[in-house]
This record gives C-alpha cells, sequence and structure tokens, in this order.
C-alpha cells in the first residue's frame, strides 16, 4: 500500500468510526414512541426488525421463530418472546409459518432510513469508500498488462 493509498485510508477509517458514532448516538436519541423504544433498546431487537423488513419486501423469505434464534445468535425462548411482544404490538404479521414487518414497522424502517441517508450526506465516509476503490482500480488497471504508454506519432 503506497503512501496515497494510505491516507484515502486512513481518512476513511475516521470518517467511519465518527459516522458510526452519530449512528449510535441516533439511534439511543430516537426513543420518540413505543415502536422506537423497543427496537433500539437492544442490538438483537435492531436486527430484529431490519430482517422483518426484509420479509415484509420479498415473499419468499420465511422466518421463523427457530429461524430468527439461528441468525441473531439468541435463544428460540428470547426470539419466541419478540415475536410475541410484537405480534400483540401490531408491529409484526404471521406469514405463512413465519413472520413479517406490518405496515406501521415497515414505515418506521424507512423512516430510518432517512435518518441513515441524512447522517451520510453529512459525513464523507461514502466519498473516501469510493475514492479508495476509485484509487485502488485505478492502481490495478496501471499495473496490468493491458496498461501501456503509447507514443504519438509524430
Amino acid at each position: 500500500m503506497n503512501d496515497i493509498e494510505q491516507k484515502i485510508l486512513s481518512d476513511y477509517a475516521l470518517a467511519l468510526a465518527k459516522w458510526q458514532i452519530e449512528l449510535y448516538r441516533g439511534r439511543n436519541q430516537r426513543m420518540n414512541n413505543p415502536i422506537q423504544r423497543y427496537f433500539n433498546s437492544t442490538p438483537a431487537r435492531n436486527a430484529f426488525a431490519r430482517m422483518m423488513f426484509l420479509a415484509y419486501q420479498d415473499d419468499k423469505l420465511v422466518y421463523t421463530k427457530t429461524e430468527i434464534s439461528r441468525q441473531l445468535f439468541i435463544t428460540r425462548q428470547a426470539a419466541s418472546q419478540m415475536v410475541d411482544d410484537c405480534l400483540a404490538e401490531g408491529w409484526v404479521e404471521a406469514q405463512g409459518n413465519g413472520y413479517k414487518a406490518s405496515q406501521a414497522l415497515a414505515d418506521k424502517v424507512m423512516n430510518y432510513v432517512e435518518f441513515h441517508i441524512d447522517t451520510l450526506t453529512r459525513n464523507p465516509v461514502t466519498d473516501l469508500y469510493m475514492s479508495l476503490r476509485h484509487y485502488q482500480r485505478a492502481q490495478d488497471i496501471k499495473a496490468s498488462s493491458e496498461f501501456t504508454l503509447k507514443r504519438v506519432a509524430n
């Protein structure tokens, strides 16, 4: 890794750390209603909301309590409690032998997407990542046998 690539990578790492702190703070401050308080209260619940949103968007996805527990590395009992809590609140619906987000949860996930985009527009993390990838690609092309300097004929 040369000095230029190292500098871009270092700047990206700093921007990424600042962005992740902003996301963390935002999740902890976004506790305005029961649905936000519930899903922002633990990492497992936060990931569970994303799983339910995926199932809401794709009818082929089936998340049973067993699959939820497996993917989130929690007990089946904990997964069952989350599902039951969310069914009672109307945030999750049964779908075949699995579960998916209700419209209320899907709407809140989309609100989070807007928050997420807002944080990205105020942080150079995306631009730095793209700069790094473009620089690395340019270096790969330059190092390839297909890249040759041709003399301009006089």
